[in-house]
């Protein structure tokens, strides 16, 4: 019923899971695992990549429809107060910094090269933001994006795919056939990598925002200059 449903809502409000690519999916990461951790100024580019932000409470809520950061607008003088001083940390397995690792840290160990004048604006990364209730209950994908020419790509986690999601699947949804279509492939990731969409009226896409949109809503910060 909806009271358990708000209940287990609740339980998951602190975290956020953050998909993040670009329009050419293409992005370059510093500090991953994918490189050598005695190497920091090597990088890799990934299509896309994916973690998990776990905020202090009266931080920030990515679905508020009244304004970017959920705070009460009762009173803007705390609300500014408690926007700053929101704690936010990132869960990343996969890169060399801390886990967990403050946003702030984060950003600057994993995009230094972001303030470069020189950098090409295409390589910069979006960050599209959904609630973790939202991405466990709509989210589906197989892997078989992982699967090319007979072989996995990458070992694929020993976790069952996350899949809660086929069951709100249009038929034929990015073209991959949804609960009916009868194709080999079941996902839409496409629909959370894609960084030129916003949520088309379904809150539960969440919400796209760049580089210092991320760091000024998460943080209470002033973006990056």
């Amino acid at each position: 019923n909806n009271n358990n449903n708000n209940k287990h809502a609740e339980k998951w409000d602190e975290y956020n899971v953050v998909f993040v690519s670009n329009a050419i999916k293409c992005c370059p990461f510093f500090r991953q695992r994918a490189t050598p951790r005695n190497k920091p100024r090597e990088y890799v580019c990934w299509d896309y990549h994916v973690f998990v932000i776990r905020s202090s409470k009266r931080s920030c809520s990515i679905n508020s429809s009244s304004s970017s950061i959920g705070i009460s607008k009762t009173n803007e003088k705390e609300s500014k107060t408690n926007s700053t001083m929101a704690k936010t940390e990132v869960l990343d397995v996969d890169t060399w910094l801390p886990y967990p690792c403050m946003l702030e840290d984060y950003l600057d160990g994993s995009f230094p090269h972001a303030n470069n004048p020189e950098l090409d604006p295409n390589y910069l990364p979006s960050f599209r933001v959904v609630s973790a209730w939202d991405y466990l209950k709509y989210f589906y994908s197989d892997r078989m994006h992982m699967f090319k020419q007979g072989k996995w790509l990458a070992v694929p986690p020993k976790y069952e795919p996350i899949m809660n999601g086929l069951e709100f699947a249009q038929p034929s949804e990015n073209g991959l056939g949804g609960k009916e279509g009868g194709n080999t492939r079941a996902s839409n990731l496409e629909m959370y990598i894609d960084m030129t969409s916003e949520s088309d009226g379904r809150e539960f896409k969440g919400r796209v925002l760049s580089l210092d949109e991320f760091r000024a809503t998460f943080t209470g910060g002033m973006p990056s200059k």
